[in-house]
Order: C-alpha cells, then sequence, then structure tokens
C-alpha cells in the first residue's frame, strides 16, 4: 500500500464522523423548521386511523382519496441513529426505542439474538 493510498484512506475514514455530526445537525435543524412553517392539524377529520402498521397505513391511504384522514402512531420523534439501519442495531431492546415484545423463540430469527 503506498503513500497516497494510505493519505486517501485517512482522509475517507477520518472524516466520517465529521460527516455523520454535520448530518445530524442538518436532519435536526431541517425537521425544526420544516415544522414551525407547517399548517395547524385539521379540526375535524372524517377517519382517524390509530396504528400505522402495514394494515394501518394501507387502510389510511385509501381513505385519503376522498376523506380527511388522521393517522395516528404511538411514539415519539425518532433519534438520529434510528435512521441509518447500520446504527439502529444496538437500539434493539430499549424500551424507548423498541418495544420489546416477546415472541415464540425462533432458531434464524434476528441472527439468533437472545431472547428473541
Amino acid at each position: 500500500m503506498g503513500f497516497c493510498n494510505i493519505i486517501l484512506l485517512l482522509s475517507i475514514f477520518g472524516t466520517l464522523p465529521l460527516w455523520i455530526v454535520l448530518l445530524h445537525g442538518y436532519n435536526y435543524y431541517y425537521d425544526y423548521f420544516s415544522s414551525q412553517f407547517e399548517d395547524d392539524p385539521l379540526p375535524v377529520y372524517d377517519f382517524i386511523v390509530v396504528g400505522a402498521g402495514s394494515a394501518g397505513a394501507a387502510i389510511a391511504n385509501r381513505l385519503s382519496k376522498n376523506n380527511k384522514v388522521l393517522l395516528l402512531e404511538a411514539g415519539g420523534d425518532p433519534i438520529f441513529p434510528q435512521r441509518i439501519p447500520a446504527f439502529s442495531a444496538p437500539l434493539l431492546h430499549w424500551p424507548q426505542h423498541d418495544w420489546c415484545y416477546k415472541t415464540v423463540p425462533q432458531k434464524h430469527a434476528c441472527r439468533g439474538a437472545p431472547n428473541n
């Protein structure tokens, strides 16, 4: 490996934390300022769908063609690592970010994580 290759690798991987911090700041302020200019929710809806799972989102989408629909989902705003799949794995089994449902043990699910 030559000197130029080492410098190139250091410049790419050495600045990765900086890019992550900058991206986090951009996302935070983008979300903050875009929420300041959003209109208030409508006071009256034709339908209220509780739960944005696979069925709830599909039902809300179909109903919204000709009606005013409010789709509610539990939980707060996602934190930055949840937006990047590789960074969200350490958040598993944290009650603040994961529902921690207990299921029937499955041999090959979730790469064999304990208490799955």
